[in-house]
């Protein structure tokens, strides 16, 4: 992701009288912005998404945009992995949660699940000679306790109660793309980019327009638009409605 900052950054970050949680806020975006001109991978999300929930939410605006500013991160990664044929980085970030807890008959304690590993695995030398089917229907009950990002950033933001419903339209929509990119590779038996690019530039321009209308190809435009809108409170107390329900948008509620 490579970003160009609004000009208006400067003239905020040398304002008057800015005070210690407006100050963080703009710190704190110029993070992400820092972030998205890197690699963003899902440790580096879970880190931003943990630091969010710490800042000082005295103006619920500044918090929903940098959370949906986080979301951005996510979503367009995700797209990007999946274009690149990185089935399971998309994944992690799409469905695959972060944690699930396994529930043994008897014990007290819940056993974590090994991320990217077979239950039937796990639990081989309990499982023995029967049937890892059986022994895991009878003995081991899996409890997500924690979704992946995608869904639950989409579903937090969501229940936030002042999110513009076509924003969040379009952070579902854009979640659908990236499943249907990894259904089309996969079914493609896609290996690698590699020999994406390579079986692309095989064909001709009618099959490629139709390949590439099959990937994410996202763009950054909303995670700069947020910026801009940060920026706007900060400064002039105010921003648009293009991501905050009217009222939000308009005063500190």
């Amino acid at each position: 992701m490579q970003i160009q900052l609004p000009e208006i950054e400067n003239g905020v970050q040398h304002a008057p009288l800015l005070s210690s949680s407006r100050s963080a806020w703009l710190q704190f975006n110029q993070n992400l912005n820092r972030d998205a001109c890197s690699l963003v991978d899902e440790r580096v999300i879970e880190k931003r998404i943990e630091e969010v929930f710490q800042l000082d939410r005295d103006d619920r605006r500044l918090f929903w945009l940098t959370l949906a500013r986080i979301a951005e991160m996510a979503v367009v990664q995700a797209g990007a992995y999946a274009d690149a044929c990185e089935f399971q980085a998309a994944g992690d970030l799409l469905v695959n949660p972060r944690r699930i807890d396994v529930h043994l008959r008897g014990e007290w304690h819940p056993v974590v699940k090994i991320r990217h590993s077979r239950l039937s695995s796990q639990f081989k030398a309990d499982i023995g000679l029967e049937s890892p089917a059986c022994w895991l229907a009878r003995e081991a009950t899996p409890c997500i306790t924690t979704d992946a990002i995608l869904p639950w950033i989409h579903r937090t933001l969501a229940q936030s109660g002042v999110m513009a419903m076509d924003y969040l339209e379009s952070i579902n929509r854009r979640m659908c793309q990236v499943a249907n990119t990894i259904s089309f590779l996969m079914s493609w038996q896609v290996r690698d980019n590699l020999e994406l690019h390579r079986r692309i530039a095989a064909r001709g321009r009618k099959d490629e327009s139709f390949i590439e209308s099959n990937l994410c190809g996202f763009d950054i435009d909303r995670f700069i638009a947020m910026h801009t809108e940060i920026h706007n409170i900060i400064s002039r107390n105010r921003c648009s409605t293009r991501f905050l329900d009217s009222v939000c948008s308009a005063v500190n509620t």
